[in-house]
């Protein structure tokens, strides 16, 4: 089940952080009114009436009130920063790739607006092509040259699809999502810091640390608090 806190509320309208677990489902459904979310880190897909996207690691996602969506969350999870708006107002539904900058700034300034375009159509699907050499980097370890060679391109040119497509290189991608599994330990466990910095790859608790304040703005420390306060 996601596990949401709220940060802030004016009136009607919720700034949350929700974390969601490995292959969690959230059936069909509707929001009152206008959402806009941050994905932190993680992956999902999700189905619409505009279609099925894809997205992986930091995604901006607008859906106006009354949209109707359903989302499977992946094998790492997800952590997402959501603002919740009782009015219908502002654009169409878009995703896109966004930076850590922008979801820093809402995280320090709690504002709503995003710092770039969202497209008000709906995203494409990536080529599969793509999707299958996504599907490969995140099972398994091989660099970006052995992960081109097994589906039959160029590096260069995979790391130009992947940024076109993820916003995000093939190494990125992969930091991405270990930093998801991570944070799922952080927030759903009680072990040790050093041990989930050990668990996944990380060379020491404050290398973590660094990587989860850089994505998301709170220490691990910080998070766990957030979640389970007392």
């Amino acid at each position: 089940m996601p596990i949401t806190i709220t940060l802030r509320t004016t009136g009607a309208d919720r700034l949350v952080l929700s974390h969601y677990e490995p292959g969690e489902t959230c059936r069909a459904h509707r929001h009152a009114g206008l959402q806009t979310s941050w994905m932190i880190a993680g992956d999902y897909a999700e189905d619409s009436a505009a279609g099925r996207i894809e997205a992986s690691g930091p995604t901006l996602s607008v859906k106006p009130a009354g949209f109707e969506h359903e989302n499977v969350f992946g094998p790492a999870g997800a952590l997402v920063l959501s603002w919740n708006r009782s009015g219908g107002f502002g654009p169409g539904y878009g995703v896109r790739a966004c930076s850590r900058d922008e979801v820093g700034e809402l995280r320090r300034t709690h504002d709503p607006s995003p710092t770039g375009p969202v497209v008000s159509k709906a995203p494409r699907m990536p080529p599969a092509w793509v999707r299958a050499a996504r599907a490969h980097l995140l099972a398994s370890p091989a660099d970006g040259a052995a992960l081109a060679r097994r589906v039959g391109a160029h590096p260069a040119g995979l790391a130009r699809a992947f940024r076109r497509e993820f916003g995000a290189t093939p190494g990125r991608l992969r930091d991405h999502r270990r930093l998801a599994v991570a944070l799922g330990d952080l927030i759903r466990t009680d072990l040790p810091l050093a041990e989930v910095a050990a668990a996944h790859g990380y060379s020491d608790q404050a290398h973590m640390t660094r990587r989860v304040g850089a994505a998301a703005g709170w220490s691990p420390a910080a998070l766990r608090r957030l979640f389970r306060p007392g």
